[in-house]
């Protein structure tokens, strides 16, 4: 989608009654012109009129069109006229394709174009008729500046409609706006789509043939500026690729035109999807260039539906094809990868999770309790293995079913997205916190109930272990593993079934050591022995519990504000209140009356806490070091002055080489490889040396913009680090990272 228009903002406006005026300074007047123009200087009541504005471009700078390309935002105008007048829809020229080869390749115009609007007078007219027009662009070259304009005019009611010295340039201007298909003679379109109905979140692919009819003859233009093909779909999809091709056949000539997009996630009803045609067509011994709109419908069907696959005919491309991707430039379409590989990547990736830094606090904690299972029999060893992995698998499997429940509601979701809620992120705080006073020895779960899954094994009980199951799944979440963000992208389009089966073997992974030991008895005799030790050691890895609930609370921080931070720390003080009173009054030796009354006691004073002090409302937006300085401006002395990263500031920053850090607070392994890695001197001073601006992409909170450019590059989860370099294909970069690996790709990034 493209770059969004709203970005780009109006100056206020005073507008005198006059002829067309500028209202607004512009950062540079010289770059972009635009006036306010209309074809008549005065205009009869109930007749109707042509309203404009002209645009003077510098050289080499460019505008863009209703689909930008690769990077930009649609030039765009909004009219305000009186109740006696309506303005009819923005007629744009085709377009000329610009920058191929560039990051700022796209669709748009050069030195001067025209946006006109048909104006309808009613027959109540009189007076004058005053017109405003709030005018947005883009103008791009090696870098761009946005810009907008308040421009009014005023048309006087006559007796008779007089033209004015601009209309044969509205003339000019309109006779290049394309003609729609069906108002087309001498050539017919045919489009086909290769299957019979396109689901949310779905590739799909598209020909387009159009066919001179009778002795008329097509051929694409001579111009690399105008492609045969220029692509428009609706905003809720994303253009993958466009290519045009040219084919003659024996008493006839064709020209086919390749398209590949993408639905996003959502239902949504039927569409439109084709573009803009330009070509020559030789008529009557007369050739002369045209340009013609024409579109298909695209029939939308639900998640899961059968559809049926349609067979398109070949297409050989004499043109290479365009992106037509909108919404920012330097996107990509992952490679692809067999589902056979991708499900491998998700069972040897959710192996790795086990040694990764979310989930260590609770692999220590089931090892101490591997531990105390060794004077168990081999069965009961078994059984214990099997339900802390029902344990890990239930939980991936509900969070697969609460994945597959989101995607159909239109939301765009990856790996660790429940950690972008705030409620969420305090209930497994809390959750983290009790378990931790449970280690200490503050309260102990008795029989009615189900153990700490430390003491689980204390009473042979096993819920226990599905707990702890259940416990490391969700630590285990916000943690990505190499190998495993390549399987969990997948998701991103995988039909529900191998979404299940994605999710299942991740969970077969982080369980599957524990499985090999509950059904290989000899490896227990690597494990020590049972002891006192025992009890030492679970009180420091309470200690873990700890720093991963301070940890916990950083998250939420980052999310609710420090205001409403404070009254969370509050609630936990309660919760801690709670949990000793349940402990201290129903411990495993009181009668169960007893222990019930203790519950609801430390219950009530923990609600207590809660209706008290518990706010979790997002807080405003954080802000980076500097949003606006050029990499000269810099300093990297002491740490990397990140900006905040958005589209529009990676189009700023075109012909300069960038760094996009993709973490969000929540994310272990994105704080590791920041402070082992991109904190380090040597990737400062690389960064300072080449000229590189660090743009941070927070995903703590959900944010759309940094899910899509997530998906474009085949993730579906933080940390993804990307180096967009002066020139040429961006350089990706792995989840986990060394200084020598983003050196080098800074370095390259600065040659271009």
């Amino acid at each position: 989608m493209a770059l969004v228009a709203l970005l780009v903002s109006a100056l206020p406006v005073f507008a005198p009654p006059a002829s067309a005026q500028v209202q607004e300074i512009q950062p540079d007047e010289n770059l972009v012109k635009p006036e306010l123009i209309a074809d008549v200087d005065a205009v009869k009541a109930g007749e109707p009129f042509r309203v404009g504005v002209h645009f003077t471009i510098q050289d080499e700078w460019h505008i863009y069109w209703t689909n930008p390309g690769d990077a930009g935002i649609p030039t765009e105008i909004n009219y305000d006229v009186p109740e006696t007048a309506m303005v009819g829809a923005t007629r744009y020229p085709a377009p000329i394709y610009f920058g191929a080869g560039s990051d700022l390749a796209g669709y748009g115009y050069e030195h001067e174009t025209l946006l006109q609007n048909p104006v309808m007078t009613t027959d109540a007219a009189s007076g004058d008729i005053a017109i405003e027009a709030t005018v947005s662009w883009l103008v791009c070259r090696e870098k761009c500046i946005p810009g907008g304009k308040r421009l009014s005019l005023t048309i006087p009611v006559g007796a008779a409609t007089k033209p004015s010295a601009h209309a044969t340039l509205f003339d000019k201007y309109a006779a290049q706006v394309p003609v729609p298909a069906e108002e087309f003679s001498g050539v017919q379109f045919t489009g086909l789509l290769d299957r019979s109905g396109v689901a949310p979140n779905t590739e799909f692919d598209a020909v387009f043939v159009a066919k001179a009819q009778g002795d008329a003859k097509i051929a694409p233009l001579n111009d690399k500026h105008r492609h045969f093909f220029t692509p428009q779909i609706p905003e809720n999809y994303e253009i993958l690729e466009a290519g045009q091709a040219a084919a003659n056949k024996t008493g006839d000539s064709e020209i086919a035109a390749t398209l590949k997009a993408r639905t996003y996630p959502g239902e949504a009803a039927d569409e439109k999807i084709g573009g803009v045609f330009q070509f020559n067509l030789t008529q009557n011994g007369e050739t002369k260039p045209v340009s013609v709109e024409y579109y298909i419908s695209l029939p939308r069907v639900a998640e899961g539906a059968e559809v049926e696959m349609i067979v398109l005919p070949a297409v050989t491309a004499s043109q290479p094809p365009a992106s037509g991707a909108a919404g920012g430039g330097y996107l990509t379409t992952p490679a692809t990868t067999s589902l056979g590989l991708r499900l491998l990547f998700a069972l040897v990736g959710g192996l790795i999770l086990n040694i990764m830094p979310c989930v260590l606090p609770v692999i220590s904690i089931k090892i101490l309790s591997l531990v105390k299972q060794t004077e168990m029999s081999a069965g009961e060893i078994r059984r214990h293995g099997l339900v802390y992995s029902a344990g890990v698998l239930a939980s991936f499997l509900a969070l697969a079913t609460l994945v597959v429940v989101l995607k159909s509601g239109g939301e765009a979701v990856g790996w660790g997205f429940q950690f972008q809620s705030p409620t969420y992120v305090a209930a497994l705080t809390t959750l983290v916190f009790a378990f931790g006073l449970s280690l200490f020895g503050v309260f102990e779960i008795p029989a009615f109930g189900a153990n700490a899954a430390a003491n689980a094994s204390d009473r042979e009980g096993l819920a226990g272990d599905f707990f702890t199951g259940v416990f490391a799944t969700l630590l285990a979440t916000p943690c990505s593993a190499p190998i495993l963000g390549t399987a969990t992208a997948f998701t991103l389009s995988a039909s529900t079934p191998e979404l299940f089966a994605i999710y299942g073997l991740i969970g077969l992974g982080l369980a599957f050591p524990f499985l090999v030991i509950a059904f290989v008895p000899a490896l227990y005799r690597f494990l020590p022995r049972p002891g006192a030790w025992m009890e030492t050691f679970k009180q420091l890895l309470g200690f873990t519990l700890v720093a991963t609930t301070i940890w916990l609370v950083g998250v939420l921080g980052a999310q609710i504000g420090m205001d409403r931070l404070m009254g969370f720390i509050a609630f936990l003080g309660f919760v801690g209140a709670g949990c000793w009173v349940f402990g201290h009054f129903g411990g495993v030796a009181a009668t169960l009356q007893r222990q019930m009354a203790a519950g609801v006691a430390g219950s009530v004073l923990t609600a207590f806490g809660a209706w008290m002090y518990v706010d979790l409302a997002f807080a405003e937006t954080a802000v980076c070091d500097d949003t606006t300085a050029s990499a000269s401006e810099l300093d990297f002395s002491e740490h990397i002055p990140w900006q905040a990263f958005s589209e529009k500031r990676v189009a700023e920053l075109s012909g300069t080489p960038v760094f996009v850090d993709f973490t969000a607070e929540w994310c272990l392994t994105c704080k590791v490889n920041e402070k082992t890695v991109l904190e380090t001197s040597s990737v400062r001073t690389a960064m300072a040396a080449h000229g590189v601006v660090p743009l941070k992409a927070d995903w703590t909170r959900q944010d759309a913009t940094i899910t899509k450019w997530l998906e474009r590059y085949g993730k579906a989860g933080v940390p993804f680090y990307l180096v967009l370099p002066k020139s040429g294909d961006p350089i990706p970069l792995g989840e986990v990272i060394t200084p020598g690996q983003v050196t080098d790709a800074l370095k390259r990034a600065a040659e271009g």
